[in-house]
């Protein structure tokens, strides 16, 4: 593979997604394997090794991508590639954050309903983040939403004829809800 990697001219620097410089530079090589007729892309990631070694006097990291999209450019499959990750998140956040780790019978029907039940949990909660939430909140775990958000003190109270609820949240918190409960307000008028 390292002699692949020499073959590669074509580096230019790695941008996020806002168009940002980042520490990585990219470039594509072409390689066959030893049993395949067709070619492969080979899309290399590389970045300064900060301490260089006696063995790589050249001082770089590489990760390669194999691919055989052809449609994309360099970056787009870096990226691409770097949200597959991503999955693995979401189904740890499914097991762990809403208790489907185990099933809860030893019948396929009702461990089938009870998964059903915790997907449906899932993705609801998904769709609350994304319509009721600010984007910061967006990307945090069930637990975390649960800790900051859902296990808030409060007390009900009547006064003058009302019903009050009271909130122990920090001013920022109070804003937070008080913007849910204006979108929530506008997402059932519509």
């Amino acid at each position: 593979m390292k002699e692949v990697i020499r073959t590669v001219r074509d580096w230019k620097p790695l941008l996020d997604e806002e168009g940002e410089d980042t520490d990585r530079e990219v470039g594509t090589a072409i390689h066959s394997l030893q049993k395949t007729e067709q070619p492969l892309r080979l899309v290399v990631q590389r970045w300064r090794n900060p301490q260089p070694s006696l063995f790589e006097p050249q001082g770089w990291y590489y990760h390669v991508i194999t691919t055989n999209r052809d449609d994309l450019s360099a970056e787009e499959v870096v990226r691409f590639h770097n949200q597959r990750g991503q999955a693995e998140n979401e189904i740890r956040e499914l097991k762990i954050g809403f208790g489907m780790e185990q099933m809860t019978s030893g019948e396929f029907e009702a461990n089938a309903l009870w998964f059903a039940l915790g997907v449906l949990v899932y993705n609801l909660t998904q769709a609350q983040k994304l319509l009721f939430l600010d984007p910061e909140w967006r990307p945090k775990t069930v637990a975390t939403l649960r800790w900051q958000l859902i296990q808030t003190a409060v007390r009900l109270v009547r006064h003058g004829r009302q019903l009050v609820l009271r909130l122990a949240v920090s001013v920022e918190k109070s804003f937070l809800f008080l913007r849910i409960r204006e979108r929530l307000r506008a997402f059932s008028l519509t």
